[in-house]
């Protein structure tokens, strides 16, 4: 059935011919990539994101995340037949990732360091170059033929609302843009 073919399915992507897909799936507590659907190709422990085939649709590209629920990971490769590798680094943030038009890089975004991610792009030979370096932080969704990029920029703000004795509604204590409750002084 059409229900249990996509149950658990976090990423997919068509091949060439249009009729099959390659798909990540969440198989009790691992992660598969799935090439084409139905035959398992790569298995981790962490969680897998943002999966894409390359443009000719012998390898497909994705970002593998180590731990669950943190999107700290790095770009990884897969074949037909299950030879892998690790194309770049470990990033603090790595998100969005497409096939460049030229059909020899693998663009994504991701930050080092900080939560601004920015555009870069990796060789298959694992040769990484800096695209973009936007103050916003960016997150690649795709890149059409003719080079166009979409890309939005993430923008990420935290609230926190106080209730003090006596008042009837809850206060915005907010004072920066990430708040946190432990930085909250016991007075």
């Amino acid at each position: 059935s059409l229900k249990s073919d996509i149950d658990h399915v976090a990423a997919a992507d068509w091949l060439s011919d249009g009729q099959q897909l390659a798909t990540i799936r969440r198989i009790g507590t691992d992660y598969v990539v799935e090439f084409p659907a139905g035959h398992t190709v790569y298995r981790c422990s962490g969680w897998l994101s943002d999966l894409r085939l390359s443009p000719a649709g012998d390898q497909a590209a994705f970002i593998e995340h180590p731990v669950r629920d943190d999107d700290r990971g790095y770009v990884r490769m897969v074949d037909k037949s299950g030879n892998t590798r690790q194309l770049t680094p470990d990033w603090n943030s790595a998100v969005g990732l497409a096939w460049s038009p030229l059909r020899h890089e693998i663009w994504f975004t991701a930050s080092k360091t900080a939560v601004a991610r920015s555009l870069y792009a990796v060789s298959m030979s694992g040769v990484l170059r800096r695209l973009s370096s936007a103050p916003p932080s960016l997150r690649l969704f795709d890149i059409a033929p003719d080079g166009r990029v979409l890309v939005s920029v993430d923008e990420r703000r935290g609230s926190m609302l106080a209730a003090f004795p006596g008042a009837t509604q809850a206060t915005d204590v907010t004072q920066f843009d990430e708040p946190n409750e432990q930085a909250i002084s016991n007075d």
